[in-house]
């Protein structure tokens, strides 16, 4: 009698460890993928978010074109985020990354024009200037440029000399 009610114990016992070992073990897993959603979801908000467009370009009709970024986002961009986009420009169809602000050519840096709190943001509906310098002089054609924000939003821009 003793060791049917010891067997019993024991395996009551080990029914209850398992139950509870099997238990934290699905926990832990929900709440794993509960921070992958909550992960994904903030890097989706950030990014829908995130929205800037050219709205205009042009050329000292030498080796610099000035382009003009709005940001028509919900979202503030950071001033210094916005040299980690990336920059495309070219004859249509020879599109090249142009590094930014580097010593040597050809290279990009830019200015908020439109920031009347001056926060240190890119906000909604501000404005910031362009500045691409070339290594040599434009010729006449069809240009294509293309800005990219670090998130990978984008915004392009067609225009001729």
């Amino acid at each position: 009698m003793t060791s049917t009610i010891f067997s019993e114990a024991f395996l009551t016992i080990s029914s209850i460890a398992i139950a509870t070992i099997l238990a934290a073990s699905i926990i832990a897993g929900v709440n794993q993928m509960n921070n992958i959603q909550v992960s994904i979801a903030m890097d989706m908000e950030e990014k829908i978010g995130q929205k800037v467009k050219i709205i205009y370009a042009s050329t000292d009709g030498s080796t610099t074109v000035y382009l003009w970024i709005k940001n028509i986002g919900i979202k503030p961009i950071a001033l210094n985020l916005v040299g980690e986009g990336e920059l495309y420009f070219g004859p249509l169809g020879q599109e090249k990354l142009i590094p930014f602000n580097t010593s040597s050519l050809p290279t990009w840096n830019y200015t908020i024009v439109d920031n009347p709190d001056n926060d240190g943001y890119w906000d909604r509906s501000e404005t910031i200037q362009i500045n691409i310098y070339l290594d040599t002089a434009l010729q006449q054609g069809d240009y294509h440029v293309l800005y990219t924000t670090y998130l990978g939003e984008l915004s392009d821009y067609y225009f001729s000399i």
